[in-house]
């Protein structure tokens, strides 16, 4: 019995994630990577990597809060998927500063 109540406890924030209808740590994970990768091939400028890194902790932190109570609330989705369509935005905007096809 101990093993189930200890087993449901430790599945409870993969299932509210799941819930959510969004990995917001997944797409965290892939913006990181494509930020690393865009300065690798020189795409942005050692700043501009500075700051969407540090912008790639700020929405770590904020994931990491929301997953802390097992429950995502309206707000906590609203707020966390804000700061991935921006620093999105922003990497896009650096990779071409500002420059159109």
């Amino acid at each position: 019995m101990k093993k189930w109540i200890l087993a449901i406890f430790l599945m409870a924030p993969l299932m509210t994630e799941a819930r959510s209808g969004r990995n917001y740590s997944g797409e965290q994970r892939k913006q990181e990577k494509l930020i690393q990768q865009a300065y690798r091939k020189g795409k942005v400028t050692e700043t501009e990597y500075r700051k969407l890194m540090e912008e790639q902790d700020i929405i770590k932190r904020a994931i990491e809060l929301a997953q802390r109570d097992g429950f995502w609330t309206p707000d906590e989705k609203k707020r966390v998927a804000g700061k991935l369509n921006r620093a999105e935005k922003r990497l896009r905007r650096y990779k071409t500063n500002w420059e159109t096809d």
